[in-house]
This record gives C-alpha cells, sequence and structure tokens, in this order.
C-alpha cells in the first residue's frame, strides 16, 4: 500500500527538467566525441609534439573543476538562462575555432574558450534539476542526469567519432560546435528560469542584499571563496598571519608570485607556439 501510495504522489517533472536532460546529453556527447580523437589530431594532422598537446589538456582540465564555483555563483545572481546562454556561446565558439585554427598558440585559445564554456555549463544543469525536483522525485531525477551524462559520452565516440573521421579529423571538432552552439535556439526559445520555493522572509533578504552588494566585490568574494575551498590550507595560514598584522604584505608577495607563474606559463607558451609553427611549416615544406 505505501509503494502504491509513493508512486502516486510522486511528483512529474516539467519540461524544463527534460530540457536541460537534454543539453546534458549533448554537450557532453560533444566533449568526450572531440577528446577521443583530440591527441591524434593535433600530433598526426597539426604535427604538434606530444608535450605541448600535454599542456594544452592539463590547462583545460582544471578549468572544468574550478570555473563552476565561480559560474554558478554568477548564476544565482544574474540568472541561469543568462549564464546559460554565455556557457552555449563560449562552447560553440570555442569547438568551432578549434576545428578551424592550426597555430597551437591559437588552438590553444581557443580550446580555454571552450573551457570556460564547459566550466559554466555545469552547475547550470545541477543546479536546475535541484530547484525543479523536489523530495519526492529528486532522486530519480539526479539519476536520469547522470545516465544522461554516461549516454553521451558512449554513444558520440562510438557511433558519430568513426563515421565522422572518415570525412577528416576536423569534422569531429566541427560537430562537437554544431552539438553545442545549436543549443542557443532551444534556451532562448524554451528554457524557463527555474525558481525555488521560497518564504516572503528569505526573499526579502535576498533582494535586500543583491540590491546592496556591487557587482565587484561579489566577484572579489566569489573567487575568495573559491581559493579558500581549493586551497583551504593556504588561506588558513594566511588568515593566521593576518590577525598577527603581516597579511598585507603577505598577500603582496603572493600577488607577485602569482605573476611571475603567469609570466613564466605565458613564456612557455610562447616557445612551444613558436617550436610547433616551425615543426608544421617544415613538415610541409618536405611533403
Amino acid at each position: 500500500m505505501a509503494e502504491g501510495q509513493d508512486k502516486t504522489t510522486r511528483k512529474k517533472f516539467p519540461p524544463t527538467y527534460w530540457l536541460v536532460i537534454l543539453f546534458e546529453f549533448f554537450e557532453r556527447g560533444s566533449y568526450y566525441g572531440m577528446m577521443s580523437i583530440l591527441s591524434v589530431y593535433f600530433t598526426d594532422e597539426l604535427f604538434f609534439r606530444k608535450e605541448s598537446v600535454g599542456i594544452i589538456k592539463s590547462t583545460i582540465q582544471p578549468l572544468l573543476y574550478f570555473l563552476p564555483i565561480i559560474s554558478g555563483a554568477l548564476a544565482d545572481r544574474f540568472g541561469y538562462r543568462k549564464m546559460l546562454t554565455l556557457a552555449f556561446t563560449f562552447l560553440g565558439l570555442g569547438y568551432f575555432l578549434t576545428a578551424r585554427v592550426t597555430d597551437y598558440g591559437l588552438v590553444f585559445l581557443a580550446l580555454v574558450v571552450m573551457g570556460f564554456g564547459a566550466g559554466m555549463f555545469k552547475p547550470i544543469i545541477s543546479g536546475t534539476i535541484a530547484r525543479v525536483t523536489d523530495e519526492s522525485n529528486s532522486t530519480m531525477g539526479f539519476g536520469i542526469f547522470y545516465w544522461s551524462i554516461n549516454l553521451g559520452a558512449f554513444l558520440f565516440p562510438l557511433i558519430l567519432v568513426p563515421w565522422l573521421k572518415g570525412y577528416g579529423w576536423h569534422w569531429v571538432i566541427y560537430a562537437a560546435a554544431i552539438g553545442t552552439g545549436s543549443l542557443l535556439i532551444p534556451t532562448l526559445l524554451f528554457y524557463r528560469e527555474p525558481v525555488r520555493q521560497e518564504t516572503d522572509e528569505e526573499r526579502k533578504k535576498r533582494e535586500a542584499k543583491e540590491a546592496a552588494t556591487p557587482l565587484l566585490p561579489t566577484i572579489i568574494t566569489t573567487v575568495a571563496n573559491a581559493f579558500e575551498i581549493v586551497y583551504s590550507p593556504v588561506v588558513l595560514v594566511y588568515n593566521r598571519l593576518r590577525a598577527s598584522g603581516a597579511g598585507t604584505a603577505i598577500m603582496v608577495l603572493a600577488l607577485i608570485v602569482l605573476l611571475g607563474l603567469a609570466g613564466m606559463q605565458a613564456g612557455q607558451l610562447d616557445r612551444f607556439s613558436a617550436e610547433e609553427n616551425g615543426r608544421a611549416t617544415l613538415k610541409a615544406h618536405h611533403e
């Protein structure tokens, strides 16, 4: 009797839920479809060295795990639909440029654009599902969500990639651009901003806080919170130093170190870009 009662009281999934499941399926399929051929495409078609390919991947992957902390906070403030539109724009543009350009530096930048789009996309889908489900259907809702991830990651490399690479490796990346960029259409036409049920008191507090908080401090606070989550031991040491009066000096020193590391990374990227372009030119000359 209880089991039958649970089935009758389970809330149905709204259209927005099924829409974001479709988004997740195509986004993950596009990503894993491209990643399945990316190393071969870089080394055999663009003649990049394996070491330079490793640098690209080691830069892109952290974006996918770090950016959702920031993009999720921005989505809460400015709206899921706006951030989702921005995410699909970055994804489609990043994939398209990756298929078009052959210069190492440009390929690197194109994949960074794609990484920003993927990082923005991740928290919006899970956040939407959390808002449009409740205790009666949230477990099943997230189960279908993870199933769509696995299904897209499985079907695209298995079916589309072998067919598309027969026309050229770059067509796999073009397909990823179409698979993500085209999602702008249903986003603009059909996606509805999910609304979490909140009390009048919670709404008033939230609106008052948003009205009183400028954009720049919000972004700075969000970035600080992200670093605190990822690098909590470092933040703990800094807080203790700040309490002792040495916090400002430590902050300046940390900024100098970060700028130095960024300069080193830029120099390494420039060196790899020059080497890869030279190798590609030499290869084309010999052929």
